[in-house]
């Protein structure tokens, strides 16, 4: 998990997705999406496919899911915790 800055400066919490079990939004279905993907290999909030690199961003509004390239636009970590898990 990752406390990052959104310009112009709101501090929210984000949290990388890489693997099942990395966030507890994430849930792992089984079987293939629509574009023949397998399932394992992403994780699914709700409707939205969670795709390894991808950012799960909270704040006290709820969280909105953040692709990779994205997140490296428009927002800058400005402090990093690594989980006890890991």
């Amino acid at each position: 998990m990752m406390k990052v800055k959104i310009r112009p400066l709101l501090i929210l919490t984000a949290t990388r997705w890489d693997v099942h079990g990395d966030h507890p939004l994430v849930e792992k279905r089984a079987g293939a999406t629509d574009d023949g993907e397998l399932a394992e290999e992403i994780g699914w909030i709700d409707d939205d496919a969670v795709y390894p690199g991808d950012w799960i961003v909270e704040s006290e509004a709820g969280y909105m899911l953040v692709r990779a390239d994205k997140f490296v636009m428009d927002f800058e970590i400005i402090e990093e915790t690594i989980s006890a898990e890991g």
